[in-house]
């Protein structure tokens, strides 16, 4: 498993080191998720941990709210980048999200950067529901 065990000095501001992303859903030795503050996590019925989001480093070293999923495999010890991007458009910014039309599947729709976002297993129903916000079903 990778990871930094080193706090940088401005721990508040800047939660660690750049994630290394290596290629989309290929698990790796290198790949490592960045640390990052108020990130949305949870593990599978397979023991697979999983990431999503949070304000952290991306691929270049911006600092912002990420959108990008991560899988740990509990087995192999290695990260997977899933999905999402590798970088954000600036410093302190965030990933925009890809919405498409409201109600309507698309494969390039993806949500945008978010911090402090939260999740949720079972109990979840597939009916659409208009809201100003997201709520996500997924199956695992």
């Amino acid at each position: 498993m990778g990871g930094s065990n080193v706090i940088p000095p401005m721990a508040i501001a800047d939660p660690g080191p750049p994630g290394v992303y290596g290629t989309e859903g290929t698990p790796g030795a290198k790949n490592t998720p960045s640390g990052r503050l108020g990130a949305v996590a949870w593990t599978d019925a397979s023991g697979n941990f999983w990431l999503f989001g949070g304000a952290g480093e991306d691929a270049n070293e911006n600092f912002g709210s990420l959108n990008d999923l991560w899988r740990f495999d509990a087995a192999s010890k290695e990260w997977t980048w899933m999905s999402g991007s590798s970088t954000i458009p600036s410093y302190n910014g965030g990933q925009p999200g890809v919405y498409g039309q409201m109600l309507t599947p698309g494969t390039k729709n993806t949500p945008g950067g978010r911090t402090g976002a939260f999740g949720w297993l079972g109990g979840c129903e597939r009916q659409p529901v208009a809201v100003r916000r997201e709520w996500i079903c997924i199956d695992i």
